[in-house]
């Protein structure tokens, strides 16, 4: 009996966009050690990713994750972000802040497309995590960035058990689906749980629920892990 190739999992497309060489080459050093980051290609700044990450994907299916750093972030509703986004629907895109106790809309941020926020002083293996986070899905925010969610709501925000449950998944990256399967219960019962979710938490998306989860302690996001 013939046995059928285990399936091939895509490369990942890795874009580092830093306007300093020795800035950009550091953390382009970082993810090339990664297995599944290849190829890793540089670039100054977002205005140039798009046109820097064409030539690698004609036909593939690749996972792309862009490093920035604040000098990127001069827009406080992160239009350059949103564009780019917008030009290149696959892109997961992670912030990284080059200047000690900056503070950001981390909502807005979201909102524009990023799938985390580091600081510039983050360790290599908390980098890496932090990719391997963001290609999954997965939001990464560094515990010392300084929020700017002046509308958060408050702390005696009471969750049942079972949506602390969704909303623990909702931090993974889950969908409704996989959700479902793994709580064992109806997708339409998920859906019920992340309205109720939305709403608790004067959410309009999943990303801005877990946000401001994460801001009133109720929920735990890190670059770690499983």
């Amino acid at each position: 009996m013939r046995r059928e190739a285990p399936p091939v999992t895509p490369p990942r497309l890795t874009v580092v966009a830093h306007p300093l060489p020795l800035f950009r080459a550091g953390i382009m050093a970082t993810c090339e050690r990664l297995d599944d980051c290849d190829p890793v290609i540089g670039a100054v700044s977002l205005a140039e990713v798009a046109t820097a990450v064409a030539p690698h994907t004609p036909n593939a299916a690749v996972t792309e994750v862009i490093c920035v750093c604040s000098t990127d972030l001069d827009d406080p509703v992160f239009s350059g972000i949103s564009m780019l986004t917008e030009r290149r629907p696959g892109l997961r895109i992670l912030l990284i802040l080059s200047t000690p106790g900056t503070r950001i809309d981390v909502s807005a941020a979201m909102a524009a497309g990023a799938a985390g926020v580091v600081e510039a002083g983050v360790s290599a293996e908390d980098l890496t995590a932090a990719i391997a986070a963001a290609g999954t899905g997965r939001i990464t925010l560094a515990p010392g960035v300084s929020w700017d969610l002046d509308d958060a709501p408050g702390a005696s925000i009471a969750l049942t058990r079972r949506e602390r449950q969704v909303l623990e998944l909702m931090g993974r990256g889950l969908g409704n689906r996989a959700i479902a399967a793994e709580l064992f219960i109806s997708e339409n019962t998920v859906r019920n749980h992340v309205r109720r979710v939305h709403e608790k938490l004067d959410a309009r998306t999943r990303t801005e629920a877990v946000v401001r989860a994460a801001k009133v302690g109720l929920l735990e996001i890190t670059g770690s892990g499983d």
